[in-house]
């Protein structure tokens, strides 16, 4: 790696509250923070934690509904797409994924930045 490209990487993780991962993001898909999500999900927003069965067990946002990945685009029936849908998952990168996808599908969706893991940190109800 040259020493400009290394110090851009460098610079960029410690400038970053999420870490290693945000210097490569180059934006168009909405994020919110946790504290965003805390808020908007206590004015009646749906969380929907993509995440797999065995990381849902281990703890989830509390209030959160659970649909996979792999499953969320065939099980949104019940979901307005004028409703703005928050996607977490445990770091924030498969929900930022998701919900580019569910916004191509028409959908209003936006990715919980850091995941269950910056929802825990900040000292958020989490349920098992």
């Amino acid at each position: 790696m040259s020493p400009a490209r290394s110090r851009n990487v460098r610079n960029a993780c410690n400038n970053s509250a999420m870490g290693f991962f945000d210097f490569m993001y180059a934006g168009g898909t909405p994020r919110i923070t946790v504290a965003e999500a805390r808020t908007r999900q206590a004015a009646g927003e749906p969380l929907i934690d993509i995440r797999e069965i065995y990381e849902w067990n281990r703890g989830h946002a509390a209030g959160a509904v659970h649909i996979p990945m792999a499953r969320l685009a065939g099980s949104l029936d019940n979901y307005d797409k004028a409703q703005e849908i928050m996607l977490i998952c445990a770091s924030g990168n498969r929900s930022l994924t998701a919900a580019q996808r569910l916004i191509e599908l028409g959908y209003k969706a936006v990715s919980v930045h850091g995941g269950t893991t910056a929802w825990k940190s900040a000292g958020y109800p989490m349920e098992t």
